[in-house]
């Protein structure tokens, strides 16, 4: 085509170009977007990476990955006087893919719990009978508790609770997590009488039942 004198030729040409040079850099803003998009969606919902120690560096990773989700969100915790020594009372939760556990401590007063409460508690439907270094308590799908003798301040029949199990859970925790809670909540059982409590006559023999 022969430009005109009025230029209309050269103008058309050259709105042609800016055209194609527009497009050509919303396509790739597009595709930079999406990129940026999966990059965050697969960090996100990738596999769930869990310390070596959790709860504030008081109890191995692997029990925590044990009932948490292997993919989602990232893992995070909180933990609130888990492992002060002389705290009594404390906890820690630890969150990942949309599911959060929450482990559990506190020092309570001689008759608060008796040996029959914790028998029908142990006894209860979907429930197990657990014991470990002289701590009684249960076990189930979903959680577990121990009950330690812990004399404390005066106090010969003060008792270590220690907790812990699903606060939020759905559907991506399938099936029963009774290993994993049993494991759990005996070594925070051994943690919070041990080395947060100081309660006597709490040794590291024996184990779950």
């Amino acid at each position: 085509m022969t430009d005109t004198l009025d230029g209309t030729a050269a103008v058309d040409r050259a709105s042609g170009r800016r055209g194609r040079w527009w497009a050509a850099a919303a396509a790739v803003a597009l595709l930079a977007a999406g990129i940026g998009w999966w990059a965050v969606r697969g960090t996100e919902q990738g596999t769930v990476a869990v310390p070596s120690t959790v709860c504030d560096g008081s109890l191995p990773g692997s029990l925590a990955a044990a009932v948490l989700p292997a993919e989602g969100a990232a893992y995070t915790e909180e933990v609130r006087e888990f492992s002060r020594p002389g705290a009594e009372s404390g906890y820690c939760f630890l969150r990942a893919g949309g599911v959060s556990v929450q482990v559990k401590f506190d020092l309570s007063a001689g008759g608060t719990f008796t040996r029959a409460t914790i028998e029908k508690q142990a006894h209860a439907k979907g429930r197990s009978p657990l014991s470990a270094d002289g701590a009684e308590g249960y076990v189930g799908d979903r959680s577990g508790a121990l009950f330690a003798p812990c004399p404390h301040d005066g106090d010969k029949d003060a008792i270590a609770w220690v907790t812990a199990g699903y606060v939020q859970a759905d559907d991506d925790v399938a099936g029963s997590q009774r290993d994993g809670f049993r494991d759990l909540t005996i070594a925070a059982a051994r943690h919070a009488a041990q080395d947060v409590l100081g309660c006597t006559g709490t040794g590291k023999q024996g184990g779950g039942s």
